[in-house]
């Protein structure tokens, strides 16, 4: 979980979950693109980006935009999506399997990667707080 704001040409904001067992790597990974509507995804089984119905308003990356909260709750035991929360919209995704790479280390632990594109030949500019990992959600 954390919360994020942008101030200008945002192509993509990533949220990136990794979890690495010793064996393998499990990719808890969710793009947003600023707009109205915003196009919200989340990278499947397959590595592939499917995208969710999205009525929320992230507005244009233009100024600077409100705190805004994004919560990814999953299994990484068994590789599980949950459910996803970016502001006011909540997206149930059970039954939504992440992506599973080989591990590059044998070494088990958690990476967090906020990450951010910007629009071609800007500089983009991200705003990160609150960043928490918690264990055994409901």
């Amino acid at each position: 979980e954390a919360h994020f704001s942008w101030d200008n040409n945002i192509e993509y904001v990533y949220l990136n979950f990794y979890l690495y067992d010793g064996t393998y790597r499990y990719n808890g990974v969710i793009r947003l693109k600023p707009g109205n509507p915003c196009v919200v995804e989340y990278m499947d089984s397959s590595g592939t980006y499917q995208a969710l119905t999205v009525s929320y308003n992230l507005g244009e990356s233009s100024t600077i935009q409100p705190w805004i909260p994004i919560k990814l709750v999953a299994d990484y035991i068994t590789g599980a999506f949950s459910r996803l929360s970016i502001g006011p919209n909540n997206w149930d995704l059970v039954g939504k399997t992440m992506y599973k790479a080989s591990a590059v280390t044998d070494q088990p632990r958690i990476e967090i990667v906020l990450q951010i594109t910007g629009d071609a030949g800007t500089n983009a500019v991200t705003y990160i707080d609150d960043a928490i990992v918690t264990q055994k959600e409901p």
